[in-house]
């Protein structure tokens, strides 16, 4: 499947409004120090619900959407992008190269004696790595 398909598909752009509501409400639970439970009872619904949601496992209409936000303190903003445009400006933004490097360091022994401790002189050894994608 290639990225413009992905992304122009219903259950990509459905599991990321999931996604972005879950750490709403998680958020929210974890600043307010509620349980779900008393979540649940702050909004109406069940506490089955509320797992339901955080699961990630819902399909739920729009108006339970935009209670849900607001009941987490967040007002949800729509909006549109043409999908030729989004998969452009994506590709120009996603950095593959962060993924994969780094730096590495450890201490080795500077002297050349390592079988004699009292001598034992750290030294700091650092290497860069990058890979590549081809």
């Amino acid at each position: 499947m290639d990225r413009k398909s992905l992304v122009g598909s219903k259950e990509y752009i459905t599991a990321g409004i999931q996604i972005q509501l879950y750490r709403l409400i998680e958020d929210y639970l974890k600043k307010n120090n509620l349980t779900k439970t008393q979540f649940a009872e702050q909004i109406g619904v069940s506490k089955g619900y509320v797992s339901q949601v955080l699961n990630g496992d819902f399909d739920h209409k729009l108006s339970k959407f935009v209670e849900l936000s607001l009941a987490a303190k967040w007002i949800p903003v729509v909006s549109f992008t043409d999908l030729d445009e989004y998969v452009k400006n994506d590709a120009k933004h996603r950095n593959y190269s962060s993924m994969f490097s780094g730096t590495v360091s450890c201490i080795l022994p500077a002297n050349k004696n390592i079988d004699d401790p009292k001598s034992f002189e750290p030294a700091s050894i650092s290497t860069s790595y990058q890979l590549s994608l081809s």
